[in-house]
């Protein structure tokens, strides 16, 4: 397996317009896999990847791996990763075919949300360092793979601890964006009724929390959004 590793304090993919994926501070992973790759060496990049000391600390040394910080993976599957340029024109024969690159990258994946210590649903909280925020709140949204897998009830805890942590940190202005509808494939509208109910719930048990906003990337989105606020008030 090849990866490209990129420290960023933002990213996103863009696919025909629309943001599939998007991450505040972490890493940009580009990950290509070979034809004669396993398991293991996912599980063993994974944890290099994950490892690596390249996040300043408060002295501005390169001493912090990514958990230590907070921060985000964005991995994009990158085949051209193993392309042949021995002449103008590039061949790519030697990129692992999709049935055996997808368990891969998922796999990677895994590991890597095992490495980093918070898992689906969790939440964690870090300074903003450097960002216009005194703190950011990190929680791993779930992968939709259906509807069948707690998908539901792990975005509602994504909400909820959130806010959980917002109140026991002081918080009283929060924002969120819409969890798990990037690149997990959260279909947008049930992902839409499950954040404004656990956060109009949670709102109606706490007033320590002055305003919460809803992020939305595209005009959609925030159509959806909004439909489901106001379907929620008339309940």
């Amino acid at each position: 397996m090849r990866a490209v590793v990129t420290r960023v304090k933002s990213a996103s993919v863009t696919i025909d317009g629309r943001v599939n994926g998007e991450i505040g501070q972490g890493l940009l992973v580009l990950l290509g896999v070979g034809p004669s790759d396993t398991e293991a060496q996912a599980v063993k990049l994974a944890d290099k990847v994950c490892g690596l000391r390249i996040f300043e600390d408060e002295n501005e040394k390169m001493n912090l791996n990514l958990e230590a910080v907070g921060g985000a993976l964005l991995v994009v599957s990158q085949f051209t990763l193993y392309a042949d340029t021995k002449s103008r024109r590039p061949g790519f024969t030697g990129a692992a075919k999709p049935a055996l690159a997808v368990p891969l990258y998922e796999r990677f994946m895994a590991e890597c949300e095992k490495l980093g210590g918070c898992k689906t649903g969790e939440a964690k909280i870090t300074k903003g360092y450097k960002l216009n925020a005194k703190y950011v709140i990190h929680t791993p949204g779930p992968i939709w793979r259906g509807g069948g897998k707690g998908e539901d009830e792990l975005l509602a805890s994504c909400y909820k601890n959130c806010l959980k942590l917002a109140v026991e940190n002081n918080i009283k202005t929060i924002a969120f964006p819409s969890i798990s509808t990037g690149v997990y494939r959260f279909p947008v509208e049930q992902a839409a009724e499950i954040a404004v109910n656990e956060i109009l719930g949670f709102l109606y048990e706490h007033d320590e929390i002055d305003s919460v906003t809803m992020v939305c990337y595209d005009e959609n989105t925030y159509k959806v959004y909004k439909k489901a606020y106001e379907n929620a008030l008339k309940k």
